[in-house]
């Protein structure tokens, strides 16, 4: 690869390297992580006691609901606005009555978890970054509009919502909410594809009607790898909350961002020791959550079925070509970092097995 070459002087590159992330993401889904994620989070729901109505959107929303596989009714990856009544201990939650939201529901639900779009992918231009940046930020002031004072809003999140330098939607959402506690998940934790191997943050938050501590508004410059990077104050306070080692990572289209590169644990054991620490903190400041039961009518239908957000997405004028160019560019980087790691005379000898793929570009 020629040492002189910029990518930055390709004009259009780092969109089209996001249309490529994003074109891939199309064809692939996220079931199994998803499921994982529910079953430890529910576990963790028990333990607030959270009951009443709720309301789950985003990607697989029945997965995040507990329906069991033979229950699912909506294809994997396609996206939904399901509400219900909280179900009991019993997992997974078969027998589950969901119903599609009418989009007129009054009334605010006892818990809300939304998995928001696009939550893993990488973008590299700064149109696509912007644009997934203010989609988390609507998504996670809806979510806490939805959520009755007393209740519980789950949020997944690319990590850029706690971690972005401008604070102001982080303000915004401490008005109403406390945050119990976060876990930040290895990249790569969803999807494992270039491009789709963003980190992604699961979020619990306390919704009090009222502001509550700062303990997230700010996100802090640190040193990792040599790069100076921004993490929010939350996970410097509480680094055994990232599940895995925050590094940072290269971006030939703008500034180093952080990533998580995966640990040796179980995912799933990483969890559940993350979420019950975040029970008991939460249950011994004695935060309590109220809950309201009512019935429900709406029933799902075919629309459901065929979520608008499984619509093709790439524009018939990019040419595959065009898309091959952007995944090349984007792996030729990946390989040569990969190799700056390996001849580091300090670093760690290369390791025979193939392992994870490094987390980076």
């Amino acid at each position: 690869m020629d040492p002189t070459w910029n990518p930055e002087f390709e004009p259009g590159l780092a969109e089209l390297a996001d249309l490529a992330a994003l074109t891939d993401r199309e064809t692939s889904d996220a079931t199994a992580p998803h499921a994982l994620i529910a079953k430890e989070l529910w576990t963790s729901l028990r333990r607030f006691g959270v009951s009443g109505r709720m309301l789950v959107m985003g990607e697989d929303a029945e997965i995040y609901a507990g329906l069991p596989r033979t229950e699912r009714l909506i294809s994997p990856g396609a996206t939904a606005e399901l509400i219900g009544l909280v179900p009991g201990p019993s997992w997974p939650h078969t027998g589950l009555q969901l119903h599609q939201h009418p989009g007129t529901q009054p009334d605010p639900f006892d818990l809300v978890i939304t998995n928001m779009p696009a939550n893993d992918l990488v973008t590299r231009s700064a149109v696509g970054s912007a644009r997934q940046w203010q989609q988390h930020a609507i998504n996670a002031l809806g979510s806490i509009g939805l959520t009755s004072p007393g209740g519980l809003s789950v949020l997944l999140a690319s990590s850029r919502l706690l971690d972005d330098t401008d604070s102001h939607v982080r303000r915004e959402m401490n008005r109403a909410v406390e945050l119990l506690g976060a876990l930040r998940l290895p990249a790569g934790a969803l999807r494992r594809a270039p491009g789709n191997d963003g980190t992604v943050d699961l979020i619990l938050l306390h919704h009090r009607g009222s502001p509550g501590p700062a303990r997230f508004t700010e996100s802090i410059p640190v040193t990792l790898d040599g790069r100076e990077v921004h993490v929010n104050e939350y996970y410097d306070a509480n680094p055994d909350h990232v599940l895995g080692t925050l590094t940072s990572r290269d971006n030939p289209w703008g500034p180093a961002d952080t990533t998580v590169a995966p640990g040796r644990v179980d995912l799933a054991k990483e969890l559940r020791t993350g979420l019950n620490a975040i029970a008991d903190s939460a249950l011994t400041r004695g935060l309590t959550l109220r809950a309201n039961a009512a019935d429900l009518d709406a029933s799902i239908n075919s629309a459901t079925r065929q979520s608008g957000d499984q619509a093709p997405r790439r524009p018939s004028t990019i040419r595959a070509q065009d898309l091959d160019k952007a995944r090349t560019v984007v792996a030729q980087l990946r390989a040569q970092r990969r190799n700056a790691r390996s001849t580091t005379p300090d670093g760690p000898a290369p390791s025979n097995s193939p392992g994870p793929e490094p987390p980076g570009l």
